[in-house]
């Protein structure tokens, strides 16, 4: 036996601990369990926030549709061959004014680099 240890100790220490229980028991809420059952307020529904966002773009899309479909009917319907013809060639070519007669082998974009980026191809 240890001879430390004297039975009063551990009857004290019994004692505070009572005494902290009782305290605990004096400062602690009260236990309702009529509070769990109680019926809880009714909640009232809100509608999410992209509800509204997504209508009001749906609403948008359905009416310029509707409008777009009345603008198509609506057109009259072009004469096909009454339109230019895009790719007949009119006139001189396009770089006729480049002179072509130097002999050299640059392009015509050369002249916009700088001397020393130029490529002389033998």
């Amino acid at each position: 036996m240890n001879p430390d240890h004297h039975p009063d100790h551990d009857r004290d220490l019994r004692d505070a601990f009572a005494q902290q229980r009782r305290s605990d028991h004096e400062q602690a809420p009260a236990w309702n369990p009529d509070v769990l059952r109680a019926p809880s307020k009714k909640e009232t529904r809100r509608l999410p926030m992209w509800l509204p966002i997504t209508a009001a773009v749906a609403a948008c899309a359905l009416l310029s549709l509707v409008w777009l479909r009345d603008e198509v009917k609506t057109s009259p319907t072009p004469d096909l061959a009454a339109l230019p013809e895009f790719f007949a060639p009119q006139g001189e070519p396009l770089f006729a004014s480049l002179d072509s007669g130097s002999g050299s082998s640059a392009m015509p974009s050369d002249s916009l680099l700088p001397v020393y980026l130029t490529i002389q191809l033998p």
